[in-house]
């Protein structure tokens, strides 16, 4: 399994997949931010990314993902006021070429090692270096190759690194500003629900406006207390 699948699925907690709207989805948009249009299609789409990247990171062809419209959706919404949130404050996104060169050069890093230790040995008893069982779940989806997968979704993962780096910095300066006091007890996990509240913050921000009564915007977080935190990326 290539190393890179673990970019795929890195911020899939932070609720972000960038899905792009095609001239032929214009006619099933089912939401605006920030006048941005969401479609049906992008839906689909997104089920079957996170379908892929979760198969190929668990080792189980047979995964049951509980993952419906409706989540595809909020993920949908929270990336999009994300990467915009991401640009504003300086941000630069890797163009497609950038992309396809970093993944290029993770070619050669073609083994099991990111992988925990028994699902890899899961997939090498079954698979061998589990090259066969990549290309079984890739040909599920009618891809040919993880560099077609890649082409064919290099927007989402320009806009991972793009937040990736957002979510870097988020982590940086709120370290920097729970250390001021000695008596926080800096957890791994105040770092995520701060990060989860800063998302709601830019959504309650965001003009969003759902046009199918299917879908509807849940929020998940608490109120967001620091809004002194330097995110610019001007340093």
């Amino acid at each position: 399994m290539k190393k890179y699948i673990s970019i795929l699925i890195l911020l899939l907690f932070t609720i972000i997949i960038f899905v792009g709207c095609s001239e032929e989805a214009k006619g099933d948009v089912i939401a605006k931010v920030n006048g941005d249009e969401i479609t049906k299609s992008d839906i689909d789409e997104r089920i079957e990314y996170t379908e892929i990247s979760q198969k190929l990171y668990s080792g189980d062809k047979e995964l049951n993902i509980d993952f419906t419209k409706k989540d595809a959706f909020n993920q949908i919404i929270r990336e999009k006021v994300l990467f915009d949130q991401a640009k504003k404050l300086g941000y630069d996104a890797k163009t497609k070429s950038e992309v396809m060169e970093m993944i290029e050069k993770s070619k050669n890093e073609n083994d099991l090692s990111n992988v925990e230790p028994q699902v890899r040995e899961n997939i090498e008893e079954k698979y061998g270096d589990g090259e066969e069982f990549e290309k079984e779940i890739l040909k599920e989806y009618g891809y040919s190759s993880m560099e077609n997968f890649y082409k064919e979704n290099v927007h989402m993962l320009r806009t991972t690194l793009l937040i990736t780096d957002l979510f870097q910095q988020y982590g940086e300066e709120l370290n920097k500003k729970l250390s001021e006091d000695p008596t926080n007890q800096i957890q791994n996990d105040t770092f995520v629900k701060s990060w989860t509240n800063y998302t709601e913050h830019l959504l309650k921000k965001s003009d969003i406006k759902i046009l199918d009564d299917e879908y509807e915007l849940k929020y998940y977080g608490d109120e967001w207390k620091y809004e002194d935190l330097d995110l610019k990326n001007d340093k």
